[in-house]
């Protein structure tokens, strides 16, 4: 089977097993598909403009992407299979996971060392500080 093409983020779900099988989901995509999950999150949870203090999701997209995208490089230890896992995790958490803070494992695993994306828990900042 061929690999597929990058897909939006909604499709990822599905196309989860066959991405990381072709070994085609790169830092570059996950840039872009994190910022669109986490601002879409955001948005539904009307947390976008309030607790966030984005102006609108375009200003979300633009800061989350940049944040992500300035450690993508730095990161040795990409681990595609947990890049892939913390996004479907994103599309996947409901406003209670996300008031409660309990954001997917995966977004810390996909980059072991170091690489910054939102949700890291207070003990893992604390630990790297």
């Amino acid at each position: 089977m061929p690999c597929p093409r990058r897909r939006p983020p909604a499709a990822l779900l599905s196309l989860a097993v066959a991405l990381v099988g072709c070994n085609k989901y790169k830092q570059a995509d996950f840039v872009n598909d994190y910022a669109e999950a986490v601002c879409t999150l955001y948005e539904q949870c009307e947390v976008l403009t309030v607790t966030e203090d984005f102006a609108d999701k375009t200003e979300c997209l633009t800061t989350v992407g940049r944040e992500v995208d300035e450690t993508a490089g730095a990161c040795a230890e990409w681990d595609e299979e947990q890049g892939l896992s913390c996004v479907n995790g994103l599309n996947e958490m409901s406003c209670e996971e996300l008031y409660a803070g309990d954001w997917p494992e995966a977004c810390a695993d996909a980059c072991p060392d170091g690489s910054a994306v939102r949700g890291g828990s207070e003990e893992d900042e604390a630990d790297a500080g």
